[in-house]
């Protein structure tokens, strides 16, 4: 992430955290929820926020039988990169992750389908992120749609056809998420009163999920 989305980040669950102990609230963690502890508790009310899972190379329409990361794994500092990079969506996440690559010193590409990159990012933050690109030397190829990956490397569709990014040092998946709500849809046949918010509603961003959050909770 950017140092700006960075610093909001982390300020924000710090002040969550905080409001949480005033509150009392009761926080277990490393423990997986599951339809039979939410009946053992009989809750007044649940509320699902169990976030989204990062889609992977069988999300590709020829799938990946190469190998490759996801943006979250390297964000996360799970995996270790080769040059050249190629980041296959250049929504926010495949930017900022070019961008966090790019200053560590690497050779990044980005390969999106649409016109544009980082397009959902705000125009201030967007412009930043986008001159912060161009410095570092990040490759930019819109317009061109993976279609999957291979021993080789990587396939894309173009407005003039076919064209092939071979011999990549890293493949870096950033093609979206998808709502994690199997515990919402498995609490469907209860009789429970069920709200789903944030990322296990759709896959957004922070915002969203923390103004959900606080409209349900005035509700309760």
């Amino acid at each position: 992430m950017s140092a700006a989305s960075s610093c909001w980040l982390a300020s924000l669950v710090r002040w969550q955290l905080d409001e949480m102990d005033r509150a009392g609230v009761k926080l277990e963690l490393d423990r997986e929820a599951t339809v039979d502890d939410i009946l053992d508790v009989d809750p007044d009310h649940t509320i699902i926020a169990t976030g989204a899972r990062e889609l992977r190379g069988e999300s590709l329409p020829f799938g990946a039988g190469g190998r490759h990361v996801t943006a979250w794994e390297v964000l996360r500092g799970e995996v270790e990169v080769q040059d050249p990079v190629y980041i296959i969506g250049g929504d926010q996440t495949g930017a900022e992750t070019a961008h966090l690559l790019a200053e560590a010193g690497h050779r990044v590409s980005i390969l999106e389908r649409s016109t544009g990159i980082a397009l959902g990012v705000a125009s201030a933050p967007r412009r930043f992120l986008l001159e912060r690109l161009e410095d570092l030397r990040v490759q930019v190829h819109v317009v061109h749609e993976v279609m999957g990956l291979d021993a080789e490397g990587i396939r894309c569709e173009t407005s003039a056809g076919t064209k092939r990014f071979n011999d990549p040092g890293t493949v870096v998946l950033a093609i979206g998420r998808r709502a994690e709500d199997k515990l919402a849809a498995d609490l469907e046949d209860t009789l429970l009163k069920v709200t789903v918010i944030g990322d296990a509603k759709s896959p957004r961003h922070a915002q969203a999920a923390v103004h959900e959050g606080a409209l349900v909770g005035r509700e309760i």
